[in-house]
């Protein structure tokens, strides 16, 4: 088995290879399983959905490779700017549990954005709907009939 990096792991067998420990497992379909109950965790701390959808409007995502495969595109934050806007992790690595929890606090922020907008938006479709309905019976007193090229 040829070597290829300082602090690599190459296997090279047929009958597969268990990872797992005590906040994560590698499955046997192939994928990477965090730990995530409660009972591993400790110092919970609540955040501002708000404040985190404006910190990933900074983040920069681009399309990059890693330089030992050059062929192999990828899409994702780069670890500095990561850490830097959220102070979780380090500077060199990101791990798979804190860009979801971001991104589902994303989702969160946004839907009481939505929320928000549509709350405000109701009285003011209401009030053009009563002012629609005065121009119409308007237009119908004048016997005007609206072009259909500006409907």
């Amino acid at each position: 088995m040829e070597h290829h990096a300082r602090r690599s792991f190459s296997y090279g067998g047929s009958g597969g290879i268990d990872f797992w420990g005590a906040n994560g497992e590698y499955t046997a379909g192939g994928a990477w399983t965090n730990g995530s109950s409660r009972d591993l965790k400790e110092n919970f701390t609540d955040l501002s959905n708000q404040d985190i959808l404006n910190k990933i409007l900074q983040l920069p995502i681009t399309e990059w490779n890693y330089k030992t495969t050059p062929d192999n595109k990828s899409i994702g934050p780069m670890a500095q700017d990561f850490y830097a806007l959220f102070g979780v992790g380090n500077d060199t690595s990101i791990s798979t549990v804190d860009p979801a929890s971001i991104a589902l606090i994303g989702i969160k922020a946004l839907n009481e954005n939505l929320a928000s907008l549509s709350a405000n938006l109701t009285p003011v479709a209401m009030t053009n709907t009563g002012n629609l309905s005065l121009v119409d019976q308007n237009v119908a007193d004048t016997g005007y009939t609206i072009p259909t090229t500006l409907l």
